[in-house]
């Protein structure tokens, strides 16, 4: 038997496809006597083919072209879709990635391992969107810390899957410990500064700094003092206005 597609010339100048399956017919000694067989236009099913094409190559652009990493999970946790910034998060290649369940020679300790499966269990289980953050030591990288969003979709044939993304925010994460760390420095020399007030405000006047110096010096309390009062508090109105 034989089962062919092709591409023939019309009249009209255009090219439409076609399929021929055919059988060869045998007489009693084995010889081929005749063909048996049939042409069908299957023009309007590869033109669907082709549509289904582009508008699968459109989407692959565009996921490819978003920054943030985005991966595509079945029931059992194997990656069926990663994009540009996945594998680069990864630092793997993208046919390393496809079919694995784990991102391969990153050791994620048992309980961060855990709390990803579980919150994979409960975007398939209840079918809303969740949102949790870890730390996952990439190769080549060190150590990076990731906001990881999941939410549930079904495949073009049903079934469900898990599409991902993930944050780098390991930046983002140190520049704010810097900033507490910056912060508790602040306030550790403004509270030695007993034997001087220092007293600052916000743009709309309200009291941001209180140190205390100025609970020494005022008898008000910090607390009392910030967020709820502006100097006038402190002042005569007709010595300020």
């Amino acid at each position: 038997p034989y089962d062919l597609e092709f591409r023939l010339h019309k009249a009209d100048g255009s090219w439409a496809w076609f399929r021929l399956r055919g059988q060869a017919v045998w007489d009693a000694s084995g010889r081929a006597v005749r063909m048996a067989g049939s042409i069908s236009d299957i023009n309007p099913r590869k033109d669907a083919e082709k549509k289904l094409q582009n508008y699968k190559d459109f989407l692959d652009t565009v996921l490819r072209s978003i920054p943030h990493p985005v991966f595509v999970k079945d029931r059992v946790g194997r990656f069926l879709v990663v994009n540009t910034a996945m594998c680069e998060l990864a630092n793997l290649d993208e046919d390393i990635l496809i079919g694995a369940r784990h991102i391969s020679g990153v050791r994620i300790d048992a309980e961060t391992m855990q709390r990803i499966r579980q919150m994979d269990a409960r975007v398939f289980a209840t079918g809303v969107t969740q949102t949790a953050e870890y730390a996952l030591p990439i190769s080549g990288r060190g150590q990076r810390t990731v906001m990881a969003r999941k939410t549930l979709a079904n495949d073009p044939d049903g079934s469900p899957i898990l599409i991902g993304t993930l944050t780098d925010i390991t930046e983002q994460r140190a520049a704010e410990r810097a900033i507490r760390q910056s912060t508790r420095s602040l306030q550790a020399v403004l509270d030695a500064a007993t034997e001087v007030s220092i007293i600052a405000t916000d743009t709309a006047g309200t009291i941001r700094t209180f140190n205390r110096g100025a609970e020494k010096m005022l008898g008000y309390r910090a607390e009392e003092m910030i967020g709820k009062h502006t100097p006038a508090i402190i002042h005569l109105e007709e010595e300020v206005s």
